[in-house]
């Protein structure tokens, strides 16, 4: 995947001048950039579910297994008694 800026500095280069220099050519190609959309919303949304992953990590840590719930009923059995 070629770089989207890369390209649009590269289309403005070849449209003005020879001798024109970097900086001209730099200040040139960003009135003529836009953000592709679709790399912008791929971004968003591979940061949504690393967010969302971290939330489930953080209720998974609380979560009992089934031998400590029998050893705390075993416990509390022998209390009642």
């Amino acid at each position: 995947m070629v770089n989207a800026w890369m390209q649009t500095v590269k289309k403005v280069r070849d449209e003005m001048p020879k001798g024109t220099s970097l900086k001209e050519i730099l200040v040139a190609a960003k009135k003529v950039y836009k953000k592709p959309a679709g790399l912008v919303k791929k971004a968003v949304k591979n940061v949504k579910k690393a967010v969302s992953r971290k939330k489930r990590r953080k209720k998974r840590k609380g979560k009992k297994t089934k031998k400590t719930k029998k050893k705390r009923t075993k416990k509390s059995r022998k209390k009642r008694k």
